[in-house]
């Protein structure tokens, strides 16, 4: 089903580049102002003056020689050696090992490919979130200027033996080409796997399962417009640079995305929470420190056990203004109202929070809350609780209220995307990110020797 290849990828050459440590980034759409200006001053050769340009001195995202721009540095990187090509065409197996928040460590492994474009329809990709025009308009207009791909879309795929990993574990080399820490202290290892026979026993234990989106929607759907524009079905722009994970991986990591709602002015808390009270069993968690509260609220969604074997919806809310903590446990009631909707989102958590409790009965539709930027999304919970006081005690009269949610399981991701389902926006998040940087995807002068890779 899935058609996955090799390819010559291009990558730093830190000889000349500097530190690959000053080099990478996580991907474009979690990086904030503050972020880029970070990132760009790190090191004139960071990726994000390719896959996030700005002109410093134009004031906003509008500015249409941006992309141009960029694709100026990309060819004056190439030629300069910043960026080299590796010699023969490869997949690129990728580690990260990392840390939870809980302080347990865990290593993910997968490999970076190309894998050719399939419409949504065909059931060979699946996709689990809906996308962005916006977004895609200007990683289009990217991709037109570069002719490029700079970060990876990050897929799953079934391997219960695990046989993909084994092969690509007994025929990589035994050191790393790149190996590097990012700015969360997780680890990156990269190598090329060029030879010929090996390569073609990963494409055939891949090409029997459907390909299901983790990450990077946004990227995989520009991919398809942009072969759509260029007719490029058999070029290159018929295939997405993509990082495959095997489902099963004991290092694959999904995250909660609490949100913390900032509500435009104030309103009677204990009225919000009876609003609740037909819908759930509201639970008030003890007192003491605000950290204890939270991490108790935490605990009790963890615990909480499912009635009769079925999944029911738990959730947490933090009200800094009274600084209390709730436990909602979704009811009988709630279930039997949403009978209507699709199973697979019928009882989810994040899907219960956004029809019930931000749009109806909070009254915030989602256009409001992306258009006026009311709402934040936290997978950091400390980060999310600081923020959230903060604002109780600022001078703008907003209430922040924040949900805390359980993280969504890889067969429950899967299981929605085989249904033609989509999840609300941000519904996961896959930990730890994968970084750009490390190795790009160049459609022109592929097959031209450019500046070879030393290593």
């Amino acid at each position: 089903m899935a058609v996955i290849k090799p390819f010559r990828g291009v990558r730093y050459d830190e000889a000349v580049a500097g530190n690959l440590e000053e080099l990478i980034t996580p991907p474009y759409d979690v990086i904030d102002a503050s972020a880029q200006s970070m990132f760009s001053s790190r090191n004139r050769y960071n990726i994000v003056h390719l896959d996030l340009p700005k002109d410093p001195g134009f004031h906003g995202q509008d500015d249409p020689q941006r992309h141009r721009r960029a694709a100026d540095l990309l060819s004056a990187w190439q030629h300069d050696g910043i960026l080299c090509r590796d010699e023969r065409p490869a997949l690129y197996p990728y580690e990260v090992e990392y840390r939870l928040p809980s302080g347990r460590k865990r290593t993910r492994k997968g490999f970076i490919c190309l894998v050719k474009l399939a419409d949504f329809s065909e059931k060979i990709i699946r996709p689990h979130e809906e996308t962005f025009t916006s977004v895609i308009q200007d990683r289009l207009a990217l991709t037109r200027a570069c002719r490029a791909q700079f970060s990876q879309v990050f897929s799953v795929f079934s391997d219960p033996q695990g046989k993909v990993i084994s092969l690509l574990e007994q025929n990589r080399p035994a050191a790393p080409a790149v190996e590097v820490t990012d700015g969360d202290g997780n680890r990156h290892r990269l190598w090329r796997l060029d030879d010929p026979a090996a390569i073609i026993e990963v494409q055939q234990a891949v090409a029997a399962h459907p390909l299901y989106i983790a990450d990077g929607h946004h990227r995989y759907t520009t991919a398809l417009a942009y072969r759509k524009e260029t007719k490029g079905t058999d070029g290159p722009e018929g295939y997405v640079m993509m990082y495959l994970c095997p489902k099963e991986d004991a290092g694959l990591t999904i995250l909660p995305t609490h949100r913390l709602i900032s509500y435009p002015g104030h309103f009677d808390a204990q009225a919000f929470v009876a609003s609740l009270e037909p819908w759930f069993t509201v639970t008030r968690i003890g007192f003491g420190s605000r950290e204890s509260l939270l991490q108790e609220l935490l605990l009790a969604m963890d615990e909480a056990a499912p009635q009769q074997g079925r999944a029911i919806p738990v959730l947490g809310l933090y009200l800094a203004d009274s600084d209390c903590g709730y436990i909602l446990h979704g009811t009988d009631r709630l279930l039997a109202a949403r009978s209507g909707r699709p199973e697979g989102l019928r009882r989810l958590d994040v899907a219960v929070l956004n029809d019930l409790i931000i749009t109806e009965l909070l009254d915030l539709d989602p256009q409001r809350l992306e258009h006026e930027n009311l709402v934040g999304y936290h997978s950091d919970v400390a980060q999310a609780l600081d923020k959230s006081v903060k604002m109780s005690v600022a001078e703008e009269p907003i209430t922040p209220l924040l949900f805390l949610l359980k993280g969504a399981t890889i067969d429950h991701v899967c299981a929605v995307s085989d249904a033609g389902l989509y999840m609300p926006h941000k519904s996961t998040y896959f930990y730890p990110k994968l970084m750009s940087g490390l190795v790009l995807n160049v459609f022109d002068n592929e097959h031209e020797p450019g500046t070879a890779c030393r290593s």
